[in-house]
């Protein structure tokens, strides 16, 4: 009914004004019509603005261990009749404004409340409570119900504690569950006041690399809630990509470092740092992802403690990095750690192309979060930052490479701790290459009428390894992967 009026009133208005008024406003005759959607869309807005505030439903509550005292907090005016559905199956219908509830078992409870008889009509609102004093969620160890990269950083902050363990320490599994409190409240809280046994993920009492496994386990990280990746102000510490090939070919190693400040420049005290990497297309090899972190600012690898998860359906890696001696790093800018990924074989499912094709790899750092040892967060400026991946299927004579698979080679087994034997089918005039994750050549053979090699891996550091096949003219034939453990 409002709006009829409004816009009868509108239209009333606009249409007894004069041709001088108009004029005077600058406005000719024929706009009239426009103007008057234009003026009903700009007040319909406000109007449902103003509505939707007038018809929405809140409510407050305080946990006093089962007992939960509710309280209706805004209604819609006219209101007559309350209910409240406290998730348990149980209902409080009236006009009851403040009411309580007894929870008997602990776990989380989607609680709403119900509005009926304003001109609002039925309005909802719903809210999860956790109903469970004192209780740990395993994987969330900073206390938002949220399993993901930040919970490392409190983990490292309270690296080395020990308290009292869970009762049943092997049940990782989601849930509220009871622990005490860890000891010395003043040196065993975090900054939000949440006590450092949330930080003991597995629930033995000791905080240390096994809770990191839990993180793993228990992650549940909606990727679509994945959002904050601009530069709010450019004077902030920038974090940025140094990609060491602008272009690289499908099947190829990359290495990219994660840098923090420009070289040289002095930054403040850090202890753990939490960012999400986001990358489109998916060409790069999801199971092949790792970060170094030998060479980081934050410190040597004894003193520090990491976490990295591939979402490669959505295209993320949420990664952390923080100490775990409870002392600031104080470096200069430089690499946070170094990406070390493969990129895919074939372009061919990613992209349309004949003899040759490229796709831009983008790449982008969100949601970062940088602390000192008391939490206090450092302001950053992320970047972009973007390489070219590219396919050759044909030679410019017009003749086809060989495809994929064409020299049938395998390895025997693999993976292997110390000898495996590299077979071909065809062997003639083939040279291999062997390249570890950081893109070093560390062995060449060739085969030359010739099947099969025995080839010693002992002394090869444990991890995944690059074979690459050439033909004589150095064209690469095949790639395969082995393992050495």
């Amino acid at each position: 009914m409002s709006l009829i009026l409004l816009k009868e009133w509108l239209t009333f208005t606009l249409a007894n004004l004069s041709q001088a008024q108009f004029e005077a406003l600058n406005i000719q005759l024929i706009y009239r019509p426009y103007i008057t959607v234009g003026l009903m869309i700009g007040l319909f807005f406000c109007f449902a603005q103003k509505v939707q505030a007038q018809c929405a439903v809140s409510f407050d509550y305080n946990i006093n261990v089962l007992l939960v005292d509710f309280q209706a907090d805004s209604l819609p005016a006219g209101t007559t009749n309350l209910i409240w559905d406290f998730g348990t199956g149980d209902s409080l219908v009236g006009f009851n404004l403040t009411t309580n509830h007894v929870y008997a078992v602990n776990g989380a409870y989607q609680v709403c409340l119900t509005s009926v008889g304003s001109s609002c009509g039925v309005v909802t609102t719903c809210q999860t409570i956790q109903i469970c004093p004192g209780c740990v969620w395993p994987g969330d160890a900073n206390g938002d119900l949220i399993v993901d990269n930040r919970d490392l950083l409190n983990i490292g902050l309270a690296f080395n504690e020990t308290g009292p363990q869970r009762a049943n320490p092997a049940d990782i599994s989601f849930s509220p569950k009871p622990q005490g409190d860890f000891p010395v409240p003043q040196l065993a809280m975090f900054a939000s006041g949440l006590n450092h046994k949330h930080a003991d993920c597995y629930g033995d009492g000791f905080i240390n690399e096994f809770d990191i496994s839990v993180l793993h386990s228990n992650y549940n990280k909606d990727p679509l809630g994945v959002s904050d990746c601009a530069c709010i102000d450019s004077m902030d510490i920038p974090l940025y990509f140094h990609i060491f090939n602008d272009s690289v070919s499908v099947g190829t190693t990359v290495n990219i470092d994660v840098m923090l400040g420009t070289t040289g420049q002095q930054l403040p005290v850090i202890y753990g740092v939490a960012f999400t990497l986001q990358y489109h297309p998916p060409v790069l090899d999801p199971q092949t992802f790792t970060i170094d972190y030998a060479n980081s600012i934050m410190g040597s690898p004894n003193e520090l403690i990491n976490f990295e998860k591939v979402i490669d359906t959505a295209g993320l890696v949420d990664a952390g990095l923080s100490k775990k001696n409870k002392l600031n790093s104080n470096p200069s800018g430089g690499p946070l750690g170094r990406i070390i990924v493969i990129m895919e074989e074939d372009l061919q499912q990613k992209t349309s192309f004949t003899s040759y094709s490229d796709t831009t790899l983008h790449l982008e750092l969100c949601d970062v979060y940088l602390i000192d040892n008391e939490e206090n967060q450092i302001p950053v400026c992320p970047k972009r930052d973007s390489l070219i991946v590219y396919q050759i299927t044909s030679d410019q004579t017009g003749i086809g490479s060989l495809p994929s698979g064409s020299v049938g080679a395998k390895f025997h087994p693999n993976p292997s701790s110390d000898f495996t034997i590299l077979s071909v089918e065809q062997g003639d005039e083939i040279r291999v290459e062997v390249i570890d994750m950081l893109g070093t050549v560390i062995l060449t053979r060739e085969f030359n009428n010739k099947n099969e090699t025995l080839i010693d891996v002992r002394n090869f550091a444990d991890g995944l390894y690059l074979t690459n096949f050439y033909d004589k003219d150095g064209r690469k034939l095949e790639t395969l992967k082995f393992l050495k453990n």
